[in-house]
């Protein structure tokens, strides 16, 4: 038996329609999205929070405890601000906890907020206030 060369079965080339179905799953995702946020915006949003407005103060030249100026450690830097007695009332004690876990929370990028107590009083504030007072 011998085989003829000119007879024999070659393989069928393999078809490149699994290859072509694979691109389009892959790419779908992609496509679909740039179409939704670029040609069919929402009618509406849903925000869940809300900017804190931002205020500029006035020309006024601030002090620390000590008697240094305290403008360059504000510069380029967000400043959460509490303005209350040197006293301190549960109420502003309860305040600077909050700026002192809102600063927390930046993580590493903590540094680029600076919390601020002012206070008309020349009195210093109680000791018992301890780490809650923004005096760094």
């Amino acid at each position: 038996m011998t085989t003829d060369p000119t007879t024999a079965t070659t393989p069928a080339p393999a078809s490149k329609r699994p290859l072509v179905w694979l691109a389009i799953v892959s790419l779908a995702p992609f496509v679909a999205s740039f179409v939704l946020y670029f040609w069919l915006e929402p009618s509406g949003r849903m925000n869940y929070g809300t900017l804190v407005s931002q205020r500029i103060l006035p020309d006024v030249a601030l002090t620390q405890l000590d008697g240094t100026p305290l403008e360059h450690r504000l510069r380029g830097k967000w400043s959460l601000i509490v303005v209350d007695s040197a006293a301190c009332a549960p109420s502003c004690a309860q305040k600077l906890y909050a700026t002192r876990q809102a600063r927390t929370m930046q993580g590493k990028e903590r540094d680029r907020v600076e919390r601020l107590w002012l206070s008309p009083a020349t009195r210093r504030p109680r000791q018992s206030l301890g780490p809650r007072i923004p005096i760094s």
